[in-house]
């Protein structure tokens, strides 16, 4: 059997065992923009260690995260073993090693990268996400924030919200992290893009986790950024703060982080700003 004749079962039977809209989304869109052009025309038979070897090889050169091409092993993985238990391909099973992935620092946009990602947005089929992404860019708020977001925390006219609640995937809206309130002074870019809307009452963004997770994997994927996430704009927005020398402890405020030691991920960026600015400095000096 090929494997793009498989596809459909892989899809029913991920469905028949509880897999959410938002993970048969993720496994639908691995498979037709990554996994298809490649395995699509080759028999399940025919896919062994050096194939899956060489996808991985090409997977880098295009510029993917090894977590991202993480993810499609692991489907590549599940749609092989599911392939196994239908009794459609015999081939022995055969290990399918994952990436290492370094400790490295938080990843956030450029600001080319952010207008590569609003003019994704911006031709989507529907215009809340790129409000979405600029309020998200715009307050540093976690996706589960902006998902419980009402518009009784928002006060347009003293252009600020408050942050009261996060939309959890399993438990539904709670408290938010650390279990504690924050008020997040309204830029001009978020301001007018929540004054765009035209729902003045309940939840801001009315949309399920899985939605948006879905959206904003499309969205990236459309921009050419498809290891990008909604917590990218958190870090892009905490980053941004930084390198414009906002002290931590505020910039740990402004996130809600619980202690400024977990915003001292970003303190790198301030060691390289000050650096530079010692060259500078060096340079103007003649030394």
């Amino acid at each position: 059997m090929l494997f793009k004749d498989f596809r459909d079962s892989f899809l029913s039977i991920s469905r028949d065992n509880g897999n959410s809209v938002g993970e048969l989304a993720q496994k639908e869109l691995v498979l037709r923009n990554h996994l298809m052009p490649v395995f699509g025309d080759m028999e399940l038979e025919a896919i062994g260690i050096p194939e899956v070897r060489e996808y991985t090889k090409q997977k880098l050169s295009e510029g993917l995260a090894p977590k991202t091409i993480n993810n499609h092993l692991l489907s590549l993985s599940r749609f092989l073993s599911m392939a196994r238990e239908e009794r459609v391909l015999t081939t022995p099973k055969f290990p399918i090693k994952s990436l290492p992935l370094k400790h490295t620092e938080s990843r956030f946009l450029t600001p080319s990268e952010v207008r590569r990602i609003l003019e994704a947005a911006r031709v989507d089929s529907n215009p809340v996400w790129t409000i979405l992404i600029i309020v998200a860019l715009n307050t540093g708020m976690r996706i589960g924030e902006l998902l419980a977001l009402d518009w009784m925390d928002i006060d347009l006219k003293a252009r600020r919200l408050t942050v009261r609640h996060s939309l959890c995937r399993r438990s539904g809206i709670k408290a938010p992290k650390n279990g504690k309130t924050r008020e997040v002074e309204l830029t001009d870019a978020a301001h007018d893009a929540l004054s765009i809307l035209e729902c003045k009452s309940g939840r801001v963004f009315d949309f399920a986790y899985e939605t948006a997770y879905v959206a904003i994997n499309r969205i990236a994927d459309k921009a050419g950024l498809p290891d990008v996430g909604w917590h990218t704009m958190r870090h892009t927005f905490a980053s941004l703060l930084v390198m414009e020398s906002v002290p931590l402890l505020t910039v740990s405020r402004l996130l809600g982080h619980s202690s400024v030691r977990i915003t001292e991920r970003y303190a790198h960026l301030l060691r390289e700003k000050q650096q530079d600015a010692m060259a500078t400095l060096a340079m103007a000096l003649g030394a």
